[in-house]
Formats: C-alpha cells, structure tokens, sequence
C-alpha cells in the first residue's frame, strides 16, 4: 500500500498542485520533520553511491589535451560515515577495486591532491576541514594531509539529512537544517496528497518542497529544489525501520543538467546504520581519519590557496613560518603561529545592539539547546520534544523582530551616527540607542529565559533538573 500511495504521488510534480494559502511560519509538519532528523546527534552508517552524473564541464573537455579530466562518473563507491554533534567523518573506500578516481584510460588517477587509488577521510572538527589519504603498503610515510577552513569549498557530507536534502547533504560548520534561526520573507504552504503532508517553502530566490509522511515519525519520503520556478534537484526515497528510526534505504538524486532530469544521476543506498547508541563516541577528532600526532599537514586558505606547512602535536597544528596578518586571518582557527605576528589593526568597534546581533542571538539558542540534549543524553523523544520547543521559541522572537523591524533600523542608523558624533552629543545618542534596544531585546530575553530554558528544563527528571540549576549557577546565557 506504501509504495502504491508513493508511486502515485512521484507521477504528479509540484508545480501540477499549486498552493492557494502562504504564511510566515513553518507548519508543524515540517517543524517534526526537522526535529526527527535533529534528534540524531550521533550516526555510524555503511553506504554506497552509484553515479551516473558527468558535468558538462568534464563532457566538454573529454576531448581536450591541455585538460586533465578524472572520472568519477559510471561507478560505484562504498563509505563509512560517522557523525557526534557538529562533527562529523566520511571516509571513500573506493569501489570495489578500491579506486575512487581514475583517468579516462581506466588507471587509477594518482596525482597531488588527488590520490586516487587509496581510500580518503573528510573530518569537519571546530571550525576545521581534515583530508588525510591513507599510506599505501610500500610507502614509508604517509603523504601529508590537509586541513581547510570550514568556509573553503571543500565537501561536507552529512547523512544525518539524507532524502531531506533534494542533493547529496552537506554544510559548513554547522550541520545542515531545514529551518533558519531567523527565516525572514520566507513563506510556507501545506497541503495534503494521499497519505502525504506536502509542504512548500518559498524563499527569495527559490522554492523547497517535502513530502512528509506523518505514519513515520514524519519521515521526508520526496524533496524538491526550484529555482526560477524551474525544478533543479530532487531526492526520491525508501524508507526502512533502522533501529528506531525511520530512515531511507535508498535515494534516488535528479538533476535538471542529467537526462533532462528523467533518469537518477546517482542512487545511495544505506547498507546498515545505528543512531544514538551507546557505543557511538561523543565527539571526533583528526585520529579518526588516521592523522595521528607528528603528521605533516599542508595548510589551505579558504579559497584553496596553500598558506603553510604544519605539525599536528595532537592538540593543535603548529606552523613555524612567519606569516603575515593577511594571511593569519584565513587560517583554520585550530593552527597556531609558533612566530610574531603584526598587530591588528586599531579603532575596530563590535556592535552589539542591531538585527546582526539578534539574529546570532537566535543562532545561538540552538547551540544551547544541542548543547543541553548532548550534556543531558536525551534519548530520541526528548531530543524531538527539545527541537521542537527551540523552533517555537524562535518563531515566536522573529514575529517580534518583524514588529519591531522600524525601532531596529533606527538603531542602526544611531550607531553609525555614535561613531561620527562629538563626545557632548555622543552619550545623548548612546542612551536613547540602548533606551530602544532594550525594547526589542527585553521581550526575547524573556522568551529564552521563561518559555526555552525553562522548557528545557522540564524534560529533565528530578535529578536531572537539580543538577541543571547548579550548573546555571555558574554558567551564562547565550
């Protein structure tokens, strides 16, 4: 009956059922969805992906001499990806022969950067990116590994949000999500499709559509990308019971630039996975990628521009060379400068009272939250009910934000005016910019402290929430 309903629903596109009524906030289908998938802080899963997808820009250069084109294309590739909070690993094993990349004559691609005839792990850590290849049998030492900023473009899978995403799922440093803190303009339409929630997401630039099926912890079985009014991606899956959670077996990805989107330009498939258990580590680091203390590590930029070459110690990468600030500044946070470094520049002034920093605000009430379901061990109900909470919180400080948007730009334009004013007129200005910041910031504080704290902590057992207030004692907010 599932796959009947489901067959049904994939032979009508989105664009055939259009939405007759938008609102400013996300329907609680989709707010489920996202908690369901959130409350996996921690994943080991075994998959693999058969492409079919050649770019246009390789297709057009097939035949190019002055070109090196690698293929990736027509194969498949087996992975181990794990994940404990923010951090997460992927390591490519290669298809069957162990290859990952080859040349167009069908050898292993074997050149800097590349490697591809030996598996490669992909670490996202604080604020860091790790690659490291492993040795080869008859190699003395290992070639050295790299580490990018999480900015560079370097990809980020993360599995936790397979199906959800239209493409392959990535982000930076955070893990990615369906919702924003703050999803200003964006507009939200539900409807119904057999035994399906469908519901649309409108944005400046682009439209997201999910199908979501309430029967399965509601589960995203289909989801679209529109730009322009245009389909561009979309992920078809089939879900299956893993453990307790329903999770896809197998993803179908479309391209608009494949096929004309008529045929899968890859298919995942999920060969075994565990979420949230016990034996699952709490946090990964570079040794989880085989990049143990000692391993020489060539530092990128984020625009992938080599900076230096460094030690990892185990704790940090040292780099001896002296670097100029220019360049210390596009460093990954995680290295340090055994060297003098120039002296930053003088008269910078952080602004702490506009939109930017309330919508950080709200950023960081899901770090408080995921750090409270990490510290507390929230099993999956609980993690739900936590998420949940946190986007009703946040719903609620954003519909304030858009009341009060004038008494924010009025703010700002008191800011700039501060750091032009004399000293007499500046304190004037000073009190009457932190007189209406109070009255935007006032009714948030308060909905963080009285609705999402204190909701947090109701879903702590006694013991729980004593242990929790002793913490706070010492603790500050976000």
């Amino acid at each position: 009956m599932y796959w009947t309903v489901l067959t049904c629903v994939l032979l009508a596109g989105a664009a055939d059922r259009p939405c007759a009524e938008w609102a400013s906030e996300p329907p609680e289908a989709l707010v489920r969805a996202e908690a369901a998938r959130m409350s996996l802080r921690k994943a080991w899963i075994e998959w693999s992906a058969e492409n079919f997808y050649m770019s246009d820009w390789a297709r057009d250069n097939l035949d190019n001499p002055e070109v090196v084109v690698f293929r990736t294309w027509d194969m498949a590739t087996f992975h181990v990806f794990q994940a404990a909070g923010e951090d997460r690993l992927d390591k490519n094993l290669g298809d069957s022969a162990g290859v990952r990349v080859y040349k167009l004559d069908g050898t292993p691609a074997n050149a800097r950067g590349v490697w591809g005839d030996r598996p490669v792990g992909i670490l996202v850590d604080e604020g860091c990116c790790w690659r490291a290849w492993e040795a080869a049998p008859d190699e003395g030492r290992p070639l050295p590994a790299h580490v990018y900023p999480d900015s560079a473009p370097v990809r980020k899978l993360d599995l936790r949000m397979l199906g959800v995403s239209p493409a392959m799922p990535g982000g930076g440093r955070r893990r990615p999500r369906i919702l924003s803190a703050v999803d200003k303009g964006t507009q939200y339409c539900e409807r119904e499709e057999g035994a399906f929630r469908v519901v649309h997401v409108r944005r400046p630039n682009s439209e997201a559509v999910y199908w979501i099926d309430p029967s399965k912890d509601y589960a995203v079985v289909r989801s679209q990308l529109l730009w322009g009014g245009k389909l561009r991606f979309e992920a078809r899956s089939r879900l299956k019971l893993m453990g307790d959670v329903w999770f896809p077996e197998v993803v179908e990805l479309f391209r608009w630039d494949h096929e004309g989107g008529a045929t899968p330009a890859a298919i995942v498939r999920v060969h075994e996975a565990r979420f949230n258990t016990p034996d699952l580590p709490d946090d990964l680091t570079p040794r989880d990628i085989g990049i143990e203390p000692g391993r020489t590590v060539t530092v990128f930029s984020s625009d992938l521009r080599e900076v230096a070459t460094a030690s990892w110690d185990g704790q940090a990468l040292r780099v001896f060379t002296p670097l100029s600030s220019e360049e210390m500044a596009k460093l990954p946070p995680m290295v340090k400068v055994e060297a003098p470094a120039a002296p930053e520049a003088a008269g910078t002034h952080a602004k702490g009272s506009g939109p930017a920093t309330l919508v950080m605000m709200l950023s960081e009430w899901e770090r408080y939250t995921l750090d409270f379901i990490d510290r507390h061990r929230f099993d999956r109900r609980r993690a739900q009910q936590a998420w949940l909470l946190l986007r009703r919180c946040q719903v609620q400080a954003q519909n304030i934000l858009v009341a009060k948007a004038r008494t924010l730009e009025t703010v700002e334009r008191l800011e700039q005016q501060i750091e032009a004013a004399p000293p007499g007129r500046r304190k004037r200005l000073q009190e009457r910019r932190d007189a209406l910041a109070r009255s935007v910031h006032q009714p948030i504080d308060s909905i963080f402290e009285q609705r999402l704290k204190a909701g947090l902590r109701q879903l702590l057992d006694p013991e729980q929430r004593r242990r929790a207030e002793r913490e706070e004692q010492t603790a500050g907010r976000p």
